[in-house]
């Protein structure tokens, strides 16, 4: 089972790389951004995933 620690560790790292690349990214997109804010983050999007993603595969492995 994943950790508290583990999830932090993971939100930090996809953080950190959603915020490069979308700075990245920004001047090559094409067409007006969404008025809509999104309610979460990719971050938080990425972290629920990967968790999700390491408990079923824990879940198969037993």
């Amino acid at each position: 089972m994943l950790c508290i620690d583990k999830n932090k560790d993971i939100f930090c790292i996809t953080d950190e790389f959603h915020t490069n690349f979308d700075k990245t990214i920004h001047p090559f997109l094409l067409g007006k951004p969404s008025k809509r804010l999104p309610t979460m983050s990719k971050s938080e999007v990425i972290t629920i995933y990967t968790a999700s993603y390491f408990k079923l595969v824990q879940f198969l492995l037993d």
